[in-house]
């Protein structure tokens, strides 16, 4: 039998036919097409839409325009997103100070009211340059160079984790210590299989797969995240420590979770991102792990994949990104550990304050733009409206992750409470920032008006105050932390500086004063941070 020749996939196809690559209109009139883009001779002479029809492509077989179309439908969802996603707003280098200014560059405060220009809230960058924060006479005498820390190029190369590290007692503290105080935040993991992967990875040793990359990022995440109080530790020595190297190693493996979907590879992704977070590495370089999790974890099943979906950390006021929260609650597990449903009744917690949040946000861009001459004396109402909302929101929480009770009757140790009240002061001060906006520029204001300044300015001392408990924790929201108390103390100073400073609250100063003693125990971790300290001590060392 002589054997059969071998035919190429397109002959086996059909015969290969001529190309039809004339435009619609040459086709049309049967004439010869030049076919020059983005238009032929014949239609830029005559005026007419050259358009070439993209379904002809008879030189090609079935299967490559199955690949051209995937390709096509990739290139259009990779088009969409990026029109979709706006230039994010770096956190570091904070915002410069220029240290030259002088009275004929400054600007001076503002003696003349002006209407904000925005009745949203702004992010920090933006807030900075309001006219009441600028001073003809602060001459900035320390020179912002300081090492930017995020730079993969600033610290040597890590080596890997030795013998010790991997130890199974070791290890085996890490996880009683990670399931205490890192997953409940997050609940995506499965305890009894993550304990036996780890003890696998820690006898065995790491591999280069996903789910050796995945024992690792829960080992370094264990490492670099401690409870709320402990003492903290500097960008130093968190470079130096085992949980760094242990997080480096994990890295290296990484690449192992992006050839293929799953729940491991989407785990992988959430807590390398977790890992990015802590002030010493996030700040030039913010996580963007978020949108690959929500992808990755669409079309499985189960509470795990749910729970990955959903743990979407926010961004700051101002980033201009738009995180719609879910449709849906995720289902609860089927359990009775207390300690597990309790960690599950805050992730639902969390998911409806931010539902609220959205809902409010959408409402006030809608109402604050049908504002007649910027005024305030129609959204007083709505405002009381979205308060009893926020307020109705907070007494229906489950009694175990409660923050009804006023901020110091909750224990500066319940990370879940802690977390819940920041929630809670975001949607405040989203509430209250329209009156903020017009008081820093000395808009005349009713008595109602008034009332929402003082409660606004409540929401700002309370962010401070409830945030000190993690002023010197190194944990994966120091990063959104910092920015989020300056800006509150920058608010609070330029009120100080406006003619309704007599509504400050007291211990406001002593906020402020707490405040950038926390910036400048960060300022050698993050570039621009002593500059920022600077100008706030100086700020509250001129005000009345």
């Amino acid at each position: 039998m002589n054997p059969v020749a071998p035919t190429s996939r397109s002959s086996a196809a059909y015969p290969r036919k001529r190309a039809v690559t004339a435009c619609q209109v040459c086709r049309s009139r049967r004439t010869k097409c030049d076919q020059k883009k983005p238009r032929c001779s014949f239609c830029e002479k005559t005026g007419a839409e050259c358009v070439f029809d993209p379904t002809a492509l008879s030189t090609f077989d079935p299967a490559s325009l199955a690949i051209l179309d995937r390709l096509e439908a990739l290139e259009q969802k990779t088009d969409s997103f990026q029109q979709q996603q706006q230039p994010v707003p770096a956190l570091v280098p904070f915002p410069t100070l220029n240290p030259n200014n002088d009275s004929s560059t400054a600007y001076t405060i503002a003696k003349e009211p002006q209407h904000p220009e925005s009745l949203l809230p702004e992010n920090l960058d933006t807030v900075l340059k309001w006219p009441i924060l600028q001073d003809v006479n602060y001459q900035m005498t320390q020179t912002p160079d300081i090492p930017n820390p995020s730079s993969d190029n600033a610290s040597p190369a890590q080596p890997s984790p030795d013998g010790d590290e991997l130890n199974p007692k070791i290890t085996n503290a890490y996880l009683d210590n990670f399931f205490a105080h890192v997953h409940l935040k997050n609940p995506v993991l499965d305890e009894p299989y993550i304990r036996r992967l780890v003890r696998k990875v820690s006898l065995e040793g790491p591999s280069w797969d996903s789910e050796s990359c995945l024992a690792l990022l829960v080992c370094a995440n264990r490492a670099i995240t401690g409870p709320l109080l402990a003492p903290s530790i500097s960008a130093e020595d968190l470079r130096a420590s085992p949980g760094r190297r242990l997080f480096t190693a994990a890295l290296k493996r990484i690449g192992a979770t992006l050839g293929s979907a799953g729940i491991v590879q989407a785990q992988c992704l959430f807590f390398a991102g977790i890992g990015r977070m802590p002030v010493s590495n996030s700040w030039a370089k913010p996580p963007r792990q978020a949108h690959q999790l929500k992808k990755a974890s669409t079309g499985h099943r189960g509470s795990l994949n749910e729970s990955s979906g959903w743990e979407l950390g926010l961004p700051d006021f101002g980033t201009r990104i738009s995180l719609e929260p879910p449709q849906r609650f995720p289902t609860l597990p089927l359990t009775d550990d207390e300690e597990i449903l309790r960690a599950w009744y805050f992730y639902l917690s969390e998911i409806w304050l931010w539902r609220l949040e959205t809902e409010i946000r959408k409402d006030m861009t809608t109402r604050l733009s049908e504002l007649s001459n910027n005024s305030l004396s129609d959204l007083a109402d709505i405002s009381e409206i979205y308060k009893q909302h926020l307020v109705a929101c907070l007494h229906s929480l489950p009694s175990t992750v409660s923050i009804s009770d006023p901020p110091c009757q909750t224990p500066e140790t319940d990370v879940l409470r802690f977390i819940l009240q920041g929630r809670s002061i975001y949607v405040n001060e989203l509430i209250t920032w329209p009156y903020i906006a017009y008081a820093v520029n000395d808009v005349h204001l009713g008595h109602t008006a008034h009332g929402w300044v003082s409660k606004g300015l409540q929401t700002h001392l309370e962010r401070l105050e409830v945030n000190q408990a993690g002023f010197y924790h190194c944990h994966h929201g120091t990063w959104l932390m910092i920015p989020t108390s300056a800006r509150s103390a920058c608010i609070l100073l330029a009120v100080a500086r406006s003619s309704m400073r007599d509504l400050l609250p007291g211990g406001w100063k002593e906020a402020v004063e707490a405040t950038v003693k926390m910036l400048e125990f960060w300022q050698s971790d993050v570039e621009g941070l002593a500059a920022l300290a600077s100008f706030l001590r100086y700020l509250l060392s001129h005000v009345a």
